[in-house]
């Protein structure tokens, strides 16, 4: 089909081409796949941000989070996103509280992004 016409060319964060050709060209799947991603992970940086305040302080609870939300996001070609769960990923694992908070705000609005491109598809 013409690039042009292919949806990943009008949504920013997913590369379309990758992220079909890693489904053996099955474009449907991958439609199917980033509407359930964007069910799924919608809240997933409150889900994290609630661990790492909660009453138990649970840094594992929001280490794995991270840690299934980047495999996600790179096997469905969300390469932009996927770098920046990983850079929260690495804050959390090492206890950078430091600067935690603005990898997961950086994480969370490209989150958003995303699922709001994602919700025209």
């Amino acid at each position: 089909s013409d690039r042009e016409t292919q949806p990943g060319s009008i949504i920013p964060g997913v590369d379309w081409e990758s992220g079909v050709k890693r489904l053996m060209g099955n474009e449907q799947l991958y439609r199917k796949l980033l509407a359930k991603f964007a069910a799924s992970y919608g809240d997933a940086a409150g889900r994290i941000r609630d661990a790492l305040r909660g009453e138990g302080f649970d840094r594992q609870t929001a280490h794995n989070e991270l840690h299934t939300l980047k495999g996600v996001t790179a096997n469905l070609s969300l390469a932009p996103l996927a770098d920046l769960v990983l850079a929260a990923e690495q804050a959390v694992k090492h206890d950078d509280t430091e600067h935690e908070n603005e990898c997961i705000d950086a994480m969370s609005r490209e989150l958003d992004a995303v699922i709001k491109a994602l919700s025209k598809l």
